[in-house]
């Protein structure tokens, strides 16, 4: 009997002592891809300086979707964005359906796919502001999306002209018996 309860003394102590070294590792380390209240001097210079770019043909509207916010934070989801600055007026409408999209006002992941941007004629360029939202809470920057409309595709640069490339050619040499 002594001995079964030393067993289990023994395996309540390993549990309670993994409990907390794993307790105090999540909140040493904290969550993987969540945003942090904090960010060092030369984080947040980076984060200054990141931004979105979306981009659609001369007059069609841009569209978004959860996914694309997504990107935006490299592996966190966002639940919801608030937005800290519109584009010109004279340059086009960000709208979420039918509405005017305002300063301040937030918007939940499910709603994302129906926020669009609409240029006016001539504008080839804005851009807007928000603030990510993840699980954790507000990211403690602004990121900028700026808006493209541009007058043909997007496309990857292909080379010009053939290419043609010089391989050398190894041999081995083989001795024979």
């Amino acid at each position: 009997m002594k001995k079964h309860r030393r067993a289990l003394w023994r395996a309540g102590i390993c549990a309670g002592l993994a409990a907390v070294i794993a307790a105090g590792a999540f909140l040493f380390f904290g969550a993987r891809g969540e945003c942090t209240p904090e960010l060092s001097a030369g984080l947040q210079h980076l984060a200054d300086r990141n931004y979105l770019a979306a981009s659609a043909g001369k007059g069609e509207e841009i569209t978004f979707d959860a996914a694309f916010f997504d990107g935006a934070l490299q592996g966190a989801a966002v639940s919801a964005i608030t937005v800290t600055a519109l584009p010109s007026v004279t340059a086009g409408e960000l709208l979420l359906g039918q509405g005017e999209v305002s300063v301040g006002q937030q918007i939940d992941r499910e709603n994302l796919s129906y926020l669009r941007y609409i240029p006016l004629d001539g504008a080839d360029k804005a851009s807007f502001s928000f603030v990510p939202r993840t699980g954790a809470g507000d990211c403690p920057y602004v990121l900028e999306c700026q808006l493209l409309s541009l007058d043909r595709a997007n496309c990857c640069p292909v080379p010009s002209g053939s290419v043609s490339f010089a391989l050398p050619v190894f041999r081995v040499a083989t001795r024979s018996a």
